[in-house]
């Protein structure tokens, strides 16, 4: 009756530890404000360090690992592409919408104030 939970090893360590990164890689997609996940992700790799560390001195060597493999290799290149990316998208999309030559209908102004002074093909031909 008289059951103890089984926790597992490094189990706040290593929530912890993904919250960090994957809090920087979501910072890293906002364009502009992304590129401070370069500073950002500094420190958060030298804390999930620590963390994972932690994590394998508990006995969950696999976990501590993968935190150490994601911080060291697939996080730093996801926020170093991340923010140039969502950057430059941005950027392109907002030159698109302000392209002179493309014109969306809702955008199209006509200046009932300029004539037309020469007859029209069809008026002409019928004279």
């Amino acid at each position: 009756m008289n059951e103890t939970r089984q926790r597992k090893p490094g189990g706040s360590a290593v929530f912890w530890s993904w919250f960090l990164l994957i809090t920087t890689c979501i910072i890293a997609v906002i364009p502009f404000v992304g590129f401070l996940s370069w500073i950002i992700g500094l420190a958060t790799i030298a804390i999930v360090t620590i963390l994972a560390i932690i994590t394998i001195g508990e006995g969950g060597t696999t976990r501590g690992v993968l935190i150490l493999l994601a911080a060291y290799i697939a996080v730093p290149l996801f926020i170093f592409i991340a923010p140039m990316a969502s950057s430059a998208l941005f950027l392109h999309n907002l030159d698109q919408e302000n392209r002179p030559g493309i014109m969306r209908n809702d955008q199209i102004e006509i200046d009932q104030s300029v004539r037309r002074t020469d007859p029209l093909p069809e008026q002409s031909a019928s004279q």
